[in-house]
């Protein structure tokens, strides 16, 4: 409490201003509340909806013959989904205009490797056979043995904020789920 009469309170991630009686003069009005926007918008930001990303992995290893990724042989790393989200909310009585960018994406590969990257390029049947991704990918150099590598996918984007005249980026991260891959190695055997 302030010589005054006026305090300062935080609730919620509200800043609020009020007078601890009747306003002065008689009108009996409190004093106007005040939201800070840069409160509001990370509250908004918490509860932003963007989809979880899911870590894909190309070729397909459940198309070819031994149904895994074989040791020694590039897989092309990506996830689906915009790489721009739009939208505008109401936070404690505030419109905000939100615009998210994915940054980059980690992906923990289940074998202690961690592959950051920037831009990603979905692996295609028109690639050619054994050729590395030009942006993110990954060569396993031991089996996944017993079971399979889980691999996830963790976004990173950049949130800019706009709201009262006031702006912002705030940082968001998103984590999907495990995309389960075998990795066994592929040996040639020579007959007569």
């Amino acid at each position: 409490m302030t010589d005054a009469g006026v305090g300062t309170s935080q609730s919620c991630g509200m800043v609020v201003n009020g007078a601890a009686g009747p306003a002065a003069g008689g009108g009996g009005e409190a004093a106007p509340i005040q939201i800070d926007p840069a409160v509001a918008a990370r509250a908004a930001v918490a509860r932003l909806n963007i989809p979880m990303p899911v870590a894909e992995v190309g070729p397909d290893p459940s198309v070819n013959e031994w149904g895994m990724a074989a040791v020694g042989y590039p897989l092309w790393l990506w996830v689906d989904g915009p790489a721009t989200h739009r939208t505008t909310v109401t936070e404690q009585g505030i419109t905000i205009a939100l615009a998210a960018t994915r940054r980059t994406t980690g992906f923990s590969m289940g074998d202690g490797t961690l592959k950051w990257c920037g831009t990603m390029q979905p692996w295609t049947p028109a690639v050619a056979p054994g050729a590395a991704s030009p942006s993110c990918g990954h060569t396993y150099q031991q089996p996944s043995t017993p079971g399979t590598y889980a691999i996830t996918a963790t976004t990173v984007w950049d949130v800019q904020w706009a709201a009262l005249g006031q702006s912002g980026t705030i940082p968001f991260e998103r984590t999907g789920p495990a995309t389960q891959l075998p990795v066994g190695e592929v040996l040639a055997v020579r007959t007569r």
